[in-house]
């Protein structure tokens, strides 16, 4: 494999990354970024035709809700009174102990997230079983750092939190609105220290409690009767929580807090989801604030105003499968179909070559890889939105479509999950691999350029597609697949020896990675991003495998157009303070060394020279 280091990545991207530099206001740019912008531009082309010309009682909807956002003074509504009618008149009389988890699973079923977050999802134990699950929520600001570094940084951001959470409790009529922010702040810094670590999320060993309902409430002292009854849920058969810590320390809160803190703390997480809506909220600031934590990666392109993010949020799965048949032809999804199967081929051939693999794991790993369900393009549309026309107020209609959504999910709890539930929609730019469903999920959105050039042959998209792809299937065999059989359930594939043998393979990996120095005394964290080198490495081998098997073997034409690949795929620019927070952030490594280290990786494949102990090249993967 060609390999030059560094230089060839600033060389082939010279142009792309001068432009980026360029670009008055840009602090970060990706190939994944720029594909966004994209979609975003399809996305509202494909609204701009539904509103000028509807063709079912959907699209009727969908311009229904378009015209009314176009008059602010219509929609925008008075958050007090709406909280006298959604909260404060429902909850008087009840206990903390009922009051507050009745709220938990109204908001859950209105897509709000405070505490915990509320999922249903196949058991672990046997995924034809579908439980409630109870997660650890994200909380305002992304990590404990931000609730007690003393870096600039951090301290500026905790000025603005407050700036934020001020002004949300000033419309909110609350008193003594700085005093109220400061018992929120002090809320979320006890929870967010009780949160698990990246790496502790990764072991099930951990994060799969089945736990039984008299256990539930002695930890979180919540009333499950009330929690399910926010939800319109059944109470469940299975009940699973994500961090026995962490349920404990909420159920201190509940217990040490006064119920007007919980409570405002509620609607203060509220206004920030629904911001829009509200009158007198200081919507540009919140803005800000969430931009200035999350990274300019995330802020909102042009091409996407409030009333057409909030049009595609309320009919994501019927715009999902719009968004694709008018996107991706038929024959891109038949292509991709084809490069998931020979990239599954590969896997087994080199499962069953592998000398580092016992013999019962070599068996688990083929039935697993084998077993895998692949799901390419969009999700069947599951909401029926006609039922909803009726409506008059717009925040009515975008609360009762919320919980028609979430209702999907109730519906399936305590039976079989339903598949037509995917992890993501056809217009989302990204992909994942489940491990309770086993199974790979490729939306339509990533399935054209620069990720996919379906004008040419399978050949030429295995260094960019085929990459994501093998990336994904990895997953199922690594650190945290190796947890789940075929079928989803708890069930080991590997032996002791497996585990000791990859748990060394991997120490060596984050040994490498942690010696990339990014930035002027800030290198990768190595154990932070483990997980997804690993995952890079091997898909890329295995990419890189699957296009030899092929094409017939290595040819040098046929490396240089791999290699160009990556470097294509991989492209990045980061202002400094973007890649300080990439950095403390993760899970990936920076993008421009994910490509650095998989050539670098490649570069040693059949090569006789003699490899450094501390070195990634000549290491055995899947």
């Amino acid at each position: 494999m060609l390999y030059k280091g560094n230089d060839i990545y600033c060389n082939y991207n010279y142009f792309w990354l001068s432009e980026a530099k360029a670009m008055e206001g840009v602090s970060y740019r990706s190939t994944f970024t720029e594909l966004r912008d994209v979609v975003h531009i399809q996305l509202r082309e494909m609204l701009d035709d539904i509103v000028r010309q509807p063709v079912n009682e959907n699209e009727v909807l969908i311009r229904k809700c378009y015209e009314k956002f176009q008059d602010i003074d219509t929609w925008r509504i008075d958050a007090v009174s709406f909280f006298k009618t959604h909260m404060d008149n429902l909850t008087l009389g009840n206990s903390r102990e009922r009051t507050i988890p009745f709220i938990l699973g109204r908001w859950t079923a209105y897509g709000v997230e405070a505490l915990f977050r509320v999922r249903v999802v196949p058991w672990e134990e046997n995924t034809r079983v579908t439980c409630l699950r109870l997660e650890s929520a994200d909380f305002m600001m992304p990590g404990e750092e931000y609730y007690t570094s003393n870096e600039p940084f951090y301290t500026e951001v905790r000025h603005s939190w407050f700036r934020v959470v001020e002004q949300i409790l000033s419309v909110l009529d609350d008193p003594q609105p700085l005093l109220m922010a400061r018992e929120i702040f002090q809320l979320e810094r006890e929870l967010v220290s009780h949160q698990f670590s990246v790496e502790e999320k990764r072991n099930p060993r951990l994060t799969c409690n089945t736990v039984l309902p008299t256990v539930f409430k002695s930890l979180t002292h919540f009333d499950l009767v009330s929690l399910c009854s926010g939800l319109k849920a059944p109470e469940p058969e299975k009940l699973v929580l994500e961090s026995l810590p962490y349920a404990q320390a909420v159920g201190a809160v509940l217990v040490t807090k006064p119920v007007e803190v919980l409570e405002a703390y509620f609607k203060v997480r509220f206004c920030l989801k629904y911001r829009d809506f509200f009158s007198k909220l200081d919507t540009e600031g919140i803005a800000h604030f969430l931009q200035n934590i999350t990274g300019a990666e995330r802020k909102r392109p042009s091409e996407i105003s409030a009333p057409y993010a909030h049009l595609i949020s309320l009919f994501d799965d019927y715009l999902s499968q719009l968004y694709t048949e008018r996107y991706t032809a038929p024959q891109t999804l038949d292509l991709v179909q084809k490069m998931v199967r020979e990239i599954m081929v590969t896997f087994s051939l080199s499962i069953q070559q592998s000398t580092w693999m016992s013999d019962i794991f070599k068996a688990r790993a083929l039935r697993k890889i084998a077993a895998i369900r692949i799901k390419i393009g969009t999700p069947p549309p599951l909401t029926s939105y006609g039922c909803f026309t009726e409506l008059d107020n717009l925040f009515d209609i975008v609360l009762a479509i919320k919980e028609a959504k979430f209702k999907h999910l109730t519906d399936c709890l305590n039976g079989s999950f339903n598949s037509h539930l995917w992890d993501m929609y056809g217009h989302e730019v990204n992909a994942c691999y489940n491990h309770r469903k086993n199974e790979i999920i490729l939306p339509a959105a990533v399935l054209q350029p620069p990720l996919l050039w379906p004008q040419q042959s399978a050949n030429e998209n295995y260094g960019g597609i085929g990459i994501i792809i093998a990336h994904e299937i990895s997953h199922a065999l690594d650190d945290e697949g190796c947890y789940f059989d075929e079928h989803g359930n708890l069930n080991m594939l590997w032996t002791q020896e497996d585990e000791q043998i990859f748990n060394q393979t991997a120490a060596r990996i984050a040994n490498f990675f942690s010696k990339i120095e990014v930035l002027p005394g800030h290198f990768i964290d190595g154990v932070l991003t483990r997980g997804e080198c690993l995952a890079d490495l091997s898909g890329c081998d295995i990419a890189w495998r699957t296009l030899c098997r092929l094409a017939g073997g290595e040819t040098l034409a046929l490396q240089e157009q791999f290699q160009n690949s990556v470097l294509l795929l991989w492209r990045e620019y980061a202002s400094e303070e973007i890649m300080h927070r990439l950095l403390s952030r993760g899970p990936h490594a920076p993008a421009r060394f994910r490509a650095l280290g998989c050539l670098h990786y490649l570069a040693g494949k059949g090569s006789n020279i003699e490899v450094s102990k501390e070195d990634i090249q000549g290491i055995e993967l899947f």
